[in-house]
């Protein structure tokens, strides 16, 4: 979901910079959205360049075609995950604090612990 776009070939001055001549159809640049700018890649070969490239378009459009429920889903087992600090797929007192922190939900630790509970 924070994939703006990919780029095949030399698309970065770092690139440039960094490689030999016959290998720019083995890169590929990853853009993302927000302030994360992107990710530069160089590949084993140019089937594995055009591989990675097709695969995130088609991740992209997915994403793009996805209904508000499935966003809803995505968005919700996304915090879930990142809250699950040990993944054993159970939410321990501490982990649902930090979910509530993470989702800006502000409660007592008294009040908290009693629900929890």
């Amino acid at each position: 979901m924070e994939v703006e776009c990919v780029r095949e070939g030399v698309q970065s001055e770092t690139l440039r910079q960094m490689l030999d001549s016959g290998q720019e159809q083995r890169c590929l640049t990853v853009v993302f959205k927000g302030p994360r700018k992107s990710l530069d890649l160089l590949c084993q070969s140019v089937e594995e360049a055009q591989h990675w490239a097709r695969g995130m378009r088609t991740l992209q459009e997915r994403v793009e075609n996805m209904t508000q429920k499935e966003k809803l889903n995505h968005w919700i087992h996304a915090y879930l995950s990142r809250a699950d600090h040990n993944h054993d797929d159970k939410m321990s007192y501490e982990e649902v604090q930090t979910l509530l922190q993470m989702i800006n939900i502000d409660l007592s630790d008294q009040y908290a612990r009693n629900l929890f509970q």
